[in-house]
């Protein structure tokens, strides 16, 4: 039911104030079958899997999703990312609820996979290997099913876009120096002539979009969350041409999701400029001031797009991680009517580029992320995917529940509570569960991306909490910086200040409490680390190259010496006194986001003081576990963890 909208490191101090006397570990099951770890598994202090626990869980484990992809424009069908087997990867779908074709059989996962723009003979996709991020960029052509690698194979490759007469692809790649994203250009079907379009200092440079008569890229320099800015560049010369930094000088201001006007008069982008909240913007290319498309209301537009003809905008607001979508006639500022949403969360709108049909990925509390569709005028939407939940009925779990609270400043706190099912009787036990980012943001889908939660709530009757503590962003720009640099440790108070609320509720039982989450206590049971933060200090040191500037901005200089003694003073690797309570942590080796030490540091800090500490180990994931065998044993092993060290003595 949860997205993790940004898949980066939390700024965790998820053991900073662990101060509860550890609960009693009950007794290893003396089952004698036990479900073994593959050989990528690195378990350290872990029980044995039963294998009657992972018989149990396993319809938990086989849910999955289908996220939109791509149009294809010379016919009604669409790219989507799926997982058939081990990984997910790139199947198309010829026509609403028909059969999914497998187009990419990788051991490795595939992504962001894009038609060619004009004829739709071939498609580009991402893939990663062993979680590293060193994306590479392949193309896949339609008659013959031949894949073709079309980057260094070695690099960072990413943010890409094709252009709009199909005959060139701009992304972003750290080819030149292994740390600068810098521009590159290259026709795709004539690989190996890659060129050096424009040289770009930092990790930040993201592709987003070609003009109509593909002459011009439009380009993001992200700074951090809450500082980005739009610049032109001309694809023959390289030349560049600011786009909006002269709108507020010397103002932080965020920029994204810009591309052109059907006509290629503008550029359309997403920016909380003039406002707490980010709102759709025209910016004229031909003079003129900029002119706010959308309502001046208090929810981020997540996402928009606009219509092949120029006649439609579509777009979805944020309200506190509500999904509402909106159909505007770009000509009158009209509201057009839509179809029905069921509360949940939209992702990936697209017009398809010919017939102006809508797409869009759509997921509820009780449904994983699907494929939609609907055209101008009609009043439902065209369901194209029918996802699986392993075989579970899940429409008779309670609705999300939309929960406030009051930090010790008075800060108003927001998140999502779901109670188990009416079965479960007495108070209950919790997990709370803390999104990364750490200018990430709790909403209302399908729980988490594994779908492993369900199980807690269904067989186990624990109550959980997703909390959108100050940081996190759909909240307003001034709300997602109340944690930056020094005043990381505020948010540590806002789950201070739930745990107080817990006990105001009657259904909840405050002595029982878990905290987990990628990867950020004083009245908790226990904690699940995932790839997370040990030391804000030495993850700055350790963290790759090329993002090492953007995390700074968020998590402040270290080089400073009052910044570097204020993220000491609060890292939970030196607060190694108040380690007293279990830990499962897990973590990628191939991590290069928070390197594989800081979590091998959190574990030998909690044992210095003898804590139980679980650790899990994968050779051959990263920050974003991918591979299904390695998500499947974490999962059984939280199931053990949770009987261990929240449940038990307690029946």
């Amino acid at each position: 039911m949860i997205r993790r909208r940004f898949f980066t490191e939390t700024a965790s101090l998820l053991s900073l104030v662990l101060l509860a006397n550890v609960l009693p570990l009950s007794a290893q099951s003396s089952a004698k079958e036990v479900f073994a770890p593959v050989g990528s598994l690195i378990p350290i202090d872990t029980p044995a899997v039963p294998l009657t626990l992972e018989r149990k869980a396993s319809p938990y484990t086989d849910a999955r999703e289908a996220r939109f992809q791509s149009w294809n424009p010379v016919s009604r069908s669409l790219l989507i990312r799926t997982r058939f087997g081990d990984v997910p990867g790139i199947h198309e779908v010829a026509s609403p609820m028909g059969a999914r074709s497998q187009l990419t059989f990788l051991n490795e996962p595939s992504r962001e996979a894009k038609w060619q723009p004009k004829l739709g003979h071939y498609f580009v996709y991402m893939r990663d290997t062993g979680g590293a991020e060193q994306y590479q960029l392949y193309r896949r052509d339609a008659a013959n099913g031949t894949t073709t690698l079309l980057t260094d194979g070695t690099s960072r490759n990413m943010y890409y876009a094709l252009s709009h007469d199909g005959r060139w692809m701009a992304w972003a790649s750290t080819h030149r120096n292994g740390a600068d994203l810098d521009l590159w250009t290259e026709d795709p079907e004539n690989p190996g002539g890659a060129k050096l379009l424009v040289q770009w200092k930092g990790g930040g440079l993201q592709v987003q979009a070609w003009s109509p008569d593909s002459h011009t890229i439009a380009v993001l320099n992200y700074v951090s969350v809450n500082e980005s800015s739009l610049s032109l560049v001309d694809a023959a010369s390289g030349a560049v041409k600011d786009l909006t930094t002269g709108l507020a000088p010397g103002e932080k201001v965020s920029w994204s999701e810009a591309r052109f006007t059907t006509d290629g008069t503008a550029v359309l982008a997403l920016s909380d400029w003039n406002s707490e909240f980010h709102r759709l913007w025209r910016i004229p290319l031909r003079g003129g001031a900029p002119v706010c498309l959308t309502p001046d209301i208090k929810h981020d537009v997540d996402v928009f797009d606009i219509s092949p003809d120029g006649r439609y905008l579509a777009y979805s607001l944020n309200d506190e991680g509500i999904s509402r979508l909106h159909l505007m006639a770009v000509s009158t500022r009209h509201e057009m009517p839509v179809p029905a949403i069921p509360t949940g969360v939209i992702e990936d709108l697209q017009f398809h580029p010919v017939i102006g049909e809508l797409a869009l990925s759509l997921s509820t509390p009780s449904q994983p992320y699907d494929v939609y569709s609907f055209k101008t005028g009609a009043t439902a939407l065209t369901r194209w995917t029918a996802s699986e939940t392993g075989g579970l009925n899940m429409g008779d779990e309670k609705p999300a529940e939309l929960i406030h609270w009051t930090a010790q400043d008075n800060v108003r706190i927001s998140g999502f509570l779901f109670a188990p099912p009416a079965k479960f009787i007495g108070k209950r036990p919790v997990i709370i569960d803390i999104h990364g980012g750490p200018e990430g943001q709790a909403r209302p889908d399908y729980l988490d991306d594994y779908h492993e939660y369900h199980y807690f709530l269904r067989e186990m009757g624990v109550a959980l909490i997703y909390p959108n503590v100050r940081g996190s962003t759909g909240f307003g720009k001034t709300f997602s910086m109340l944690d930056n640099g020094v005043k990381r440790e505020d948010s540590i108070t806002d789950i201070g200040a739930l745990l107080d609320w817990i006990k105001t509720r009657p259904d909840l039982d405050a002595s029982r409490v878990l905290v987990a989450g990628m990867s950020y206590g004083d009245r908790i049971a226990a904690s699940i680390d995932t790839v997370g933060l040990s030391n804000i200090v030495t993850f700055l040191q350790r963290t790759a190259e090329y993002r090492r500037q953007l995390r700074r901005a968020e998590y402040g200089d270290e080089r400073d010496p009052a910044t570097r003694a204020a993220l000491e003073k609060i890292a939970p690797a030196n607060l190694a006194g108040n380690l007293t309570k279990p830990m499962f942590i897990r973590a990628g080796k191939m991590d290069p986001r928070v390197p594989y030490a800081e979590s091998e540091q959190m574990a030998a800090a909690a044992r210095k003081n003898h804590a139980p500490v679980w650790f899990l180990g994968m050779k051959d994931e990263g920050h974003v576990f991918q591979k299904k065998t390695n998500i499947d044993y974490g999962f059984y092993l939280k199931i053990l963890f949770v009987q261990n060290y929240l449940l038990e003595p307690h029946p």
